[in-house]
């Protein structure tokens, strides 16, 4: 691999510098910690500029220790639009400064595998960003992930140990990094929401280098096909070239092991994830229902807090959208509003035609126009009810689920807002033309960051 081989994506150069090196750095500096856009502004003008390499070297270093504190003072939040384009400025930046490395005489091995680690480093996170945001990661950022993995390969230099303090954690070497973001891109990251891939991410981070990249046979399935000339994580195999050598496969096997060992870092949630991701790294989950497709409009009504309204006076705001397909476990749907925030985990009530079901958002993808939904039907009879601690103190609303069991049983549970009551509290529960029931609320058997679900007994 040589030079003109690098087909990496670089803004042209302006024909002169307009200010000096020191003038940069002041106006670095001068940019308060949270104004993220004219941080992003910066970098961008900053890659446009003729610099030589040690001036272009010391602006992205001061620009990388802005980003770092910024993405800790974020930490999982809610994804930052500006953040994500700052990260792939700051990417920009990197690949500019990999190029005049080597278009230098000699370069230094050390010199080298830093800056591809850099650029490895600001690709992942502009990934991650994406899909924190329901968005495919744009096909540019893929075939660069691809280009610097195989330089650095050829460069021998896809294990040296190195790390930057970005806020999640990030994987400790080029390989790593690569392999974090192909982890998590192949974990089904629509079904999850930010926060959880925020702490999947970082799950990933010491685990990801053990997987390997090895040539692709035909006869040996260790894990994904991955094309290393392709714009995608992934690549849908029809008709399979043996000899096509930007295919590889990813060997699992080291990465699966370590992943069901005890590790006392790892959070509970974290191995709950872990378990996740491999389901779809090997490709074992499976549809539990056929799809039956439908184009039929549909309203809903999003968040416990306004489906207890809607159920009370009906005065809740209704959303507009189509549902696409259904099955017996749950439906997909399509909204015009591609700004709506719905997030993975959220009760809403739909309502189509004479059908009105509880359900559960479990994944969502946006693209430039429309927002697509998954729902998870939580079937039953849905009441609103008013929870208290005491039959004098603030109530708080709840949902009552009541499904018909066989032998004319009833199977009940409670749905609160998420960190409202801890575990085993006693409380009074209230519902309509019925009198205080003093219940006690039981560990929750699903809960989400939004809400929590309590079996019940009446």
């Amino acid at each position: 691999m040589n030079l003109q081989s690098l087909h990496l994506d670089v803004p042209e150069l302006l024909p002169h510098n307009p200010h000096s090196l020191n003038e940069w750095v002041d106006a670095v500096q001068a940019l308060p910690e949270q104004d993220d856009r004219n941080l992003a502004r910066i970098t961008h003008e900053i890659n446009q500029t003729p610099l030589n390499l040690l001036e272009r070297q010391r602006l992205l270093q001061q620009l990388t220790d802005r980003f770092a504190k910024r993405s800790h003072q974020l930490d999982d939040r809610a994804p930052n639009e500006t953040l994500l384009d700052w990260s792939e400025h700051l990417a920009t930046g990197y690949k500019r400064l990999l190029l005049q490395i080597l278009q230098g005489r000699q370069p230094s091995q050390a010199h080298l595998a830093w800056c591809l680690f850099m650029i490895m480093q600001f690709l992942v996170q502009s990934i991650l960003r994406h899909l924190q945001r329901y968005q495919e990661p744009h096909s540019g950022l893929w075939r660069d992930c691809h280009l610097i993995y195989l330089l650095a390969e050829h460069r021998e230099c896809l294990d040296e140990p190195l790390s930057v303090p970005f806020t999640p954690t990030p994987a400790s070497s080029l390989r790593g990094a690569y392999q974090q973001a192909l982890l998590l891109a192949l974990s089904s990251p629509f079904h999850l929401s930010s926060h959880e891939l925020h702490q999947l991410f970082t799950a990933l981070a010491p685990l990801a280098a053990q997987a390997r990249l090895e040539p692709f046979s035909p006869h040996i399935s260790t894990g994904p096909w991955v094309d290393m000339g392709g714009t995608g994580p992934k690549r849908q195999l029809q008709d399979i070239d043996e000899h096509d050598q930007s295919l590889r496969q990813l060997n699992l096997a080291a990465v699966l092991v370590t992943a069901k060992q005890h590790a006392p870092l790892r959070s509970d949630e974290q191995n709950r994830l872990l378990i996740h991701a491999q389901k779809h790294w090997l490709n074992s989950e499976q549809r539990q229902h056929e799809r039956q497709d439908r184009e039929t409009p549909c309203s809903l009504i999003m968040g416990l807090n306004a489906i207890h309204n809607q159920l009370g006076n009906g005065q809740s705001p209704l959303l507009d959208g189509v549902l696409c397909d259904t099955s017996p476990g749950g439906a997909r749907l399509r909204l015009a509003a591609a700004s709506l925030h719905m997030p993975v985990g959220q009760l809403v009530l739909m309502t189509t035609g004479n059908l009105r079901v509880l359900a559960l958002v479990q994944w969502r993808h946006q693209d430039s126009q429309t927002l697509h939904v998954g729902l998870r039907y939580l079937k039953g009879s849905v009441r609103a009810g008013l929870v208290r601690r005491t039959p004098e103190t603030r109530a708080h609303q709840a949902l009552l689920l009541s499904t018909p069991q066989p032998g004319q049983n009833w199977e009940h549970t409670l749905w609160l807002n998420a960190g409202e009551f801890t575990l085993q509290e006693d409380v009074f529960l209230q519902l309509e033309n019925h009198a205080n029931q003093a219940i006690h609320l039981a560990t929750p058997t699903h809960s989400t960051r939004w809400v929590s679900r309590h079996p019940l007994t009446l």
